[in-house]
């Protein structure tokens, strides 16, 4: 017996000494649910929970190797200081890349062809000197760029490694499969392979449907961009995002309790519940990236506190290049006080979800334009500012403030002109990418 005792004394010593010698690895990501009050009104059907993973600030010299694909349209609208500013900002991309990254850079009008075959960016002045020399040419083979840069791509497809499309255009897609759908669904076989795609789109005469379908569906970014002068520091832009990733495969699994009944992510309606459950998928999080989703559910059982979800997130953590997994939940109590609910919300939750419920208005005010209701999407711009005029004053922000001052002057300009103008419709759909992914 004291032999077993001492064995067990010596062998719990042992354990706590490795421990202390090798201290588990900080984890790449932290997961937080809050709802967006603590103190639910009785009477009040919904509640909002607040799900919010974050990266971990990027601190190692080592990173992955990048393998990127920069896909550059050179149709006969690109002439001049468009096609210039292009080719400066696609070298200055070449520049930042290291040997250990590789490259492949693809040319369209109406048909692609390859530029700079996938190789290591070990020689940038040569890649740049092709990139100098590209020249415009006819119509806008969007999707076939596209379809090229991932070829290139999947030819050295490795499990260590980023790869990325980067797509420039500045014109309609006039040769080739053409739609949001054929361009979101090459985007989404992307994916599935490994592959994120971002879209820039220049200038106001781009379809900016197909461009926020394909990097949606790519699960990168989309950019709408009015000066040329910026497209170097977007092409950096997306070269520092890559050069920091710190876990991929992220996979979210958000569960209610029997008793709550989930009704949808808010502004996600890719993302649907099967009973009690949904599963939200991200292909990667970067340093100090935060992307938060909320959760819209009912509960039947209003007792006097009440478990209202669960949510385990597994992915890859780049720093060890092992599988980890997080837990966090959330509850709520019930009340039957304004006050008391009210001094119960998680301020920076509900100016979040504000900013989210605005793109859903802005959203809809695009559709109803678009089916030739300009009065109708004029009424729910006003309406939403005045919904977000009585919020309570611990959901309101600087951001909604200046976002209420847009919805007034474009509601006004639906009443006047009967439709959005190119750049507004543009800026609405940027702003709502930004705010739907976290991205201002």
């Amino acid at each position: 017996m004291k032999l077993t005792l001492l064995t067990l004394v010596l062998a719990a010593s042992a354990a706590l000494c490795s421990l202390c010698a090798n201290p588990p690895s900080p984890s790449s990501l932290r997961l937080e649910v809050k709802p967006e009050r603590h103190a639910v009104q009785s009477e009040s059907s919904d509640i909002a929970v607040q799900i919010s993973v974050t990266g971990a600030k990027v601190t190692a010299k080592e990173r992955v190797p990048i393998n990127l694909a920069i896909v550059l349209d050179r149709s006969g609208s690109m002439s001049g200081a468009k096609l210039e500013k292009a080719k400066q900002a696609a070298c200055m991309a070449v520049e930042q890349l290291s040997s250990k990254d590789r490259v492949a850079v693809i040319i369209y009008d109406n048909e692609a062809e390859v530029l700079v075959p996938s190789q290591p960016a070990s020689n940038p002045d040569a890649i740049k000197a092709k990139i100098s020399r590209i020249e415009t040419g006819g119509g806008t083979g969007l999707y076939a760029g596209v379809k090229l840069g991932g070829e290139q791509l999947d030819e050295n497809l490795k499990k260590m490694k980023v790869n990325r499309v980067l797509l420039l255009s500045d014109g309609l897609a006039n040769e080739g499969p053409s739609t949001p759908r054929d361009l979101a669904n090459l985007g989404k076989r992307l994916l599935a392979d490994g592959i994120t795609t971002s879209t820039i789109g220049l200038g106001d005469d781009y379809n900016e449907d197909l461009m926020v379908a394909l990097a949606e569906a790519g699960g990168a970014n989309y950019y709408y961009v009015k000066d040329t002068e910026k497209l170097p520091e977007i092409f950096l832009s997306e070269l520092g995002e890559l050069k920091s990733i710190v876990a991929r495969n992220v996979k979210i699994v958000i569960t209610c309790p029997e008793g709550v009944t989930p009704v949808e992510i808010i502004g996600h309606p890719e993302v649907i519940f099967k009973g009690q459950s949904a599963v939200i998928v991200l292909s990667g999080i970067y340093s100090e990236q935060n992307r938060y989703f909320f959760l819209r559910c009912q509960s039947g059982q209003k007792r006097e506190s009440s478990d209202v979800v669960q949510v385990k997130m597994v992915y890859d953590d780049e720093s060890t290049g092992s599988s980890r997994n997080l837990d966090a939940s959330a509850k709520v109590t019930f009340t039957g006080s304004t006050v008391e609910s009210e001094k119960s919300i998680e301020p920076e939750v509900a100016k979040k979800l504000a900013i989210t419920r605005n793109s859903l208005a802005k959203d809809e005010a695009i559709r109803l334009a678009d089916a030739g209701k300009p009065k109708e999407a004029a009424e729910v711009l006003s309406k939403q500012a005045s919904v977000n005029s009585g919020l309570p004053a611990a959901a309101k922000s600087d951001q909604l403030d200046i976002e209420n001052k847009k919805l007034e002057t474009r509601s006004a300009e639906l009443k006047s002109s009967g439709s959005f103008s190119k750049s507004s419709r543009k800026e609405v759909q940027y702003e709502n990418f930004q705010d739907k992914y976290q991205k201002r």
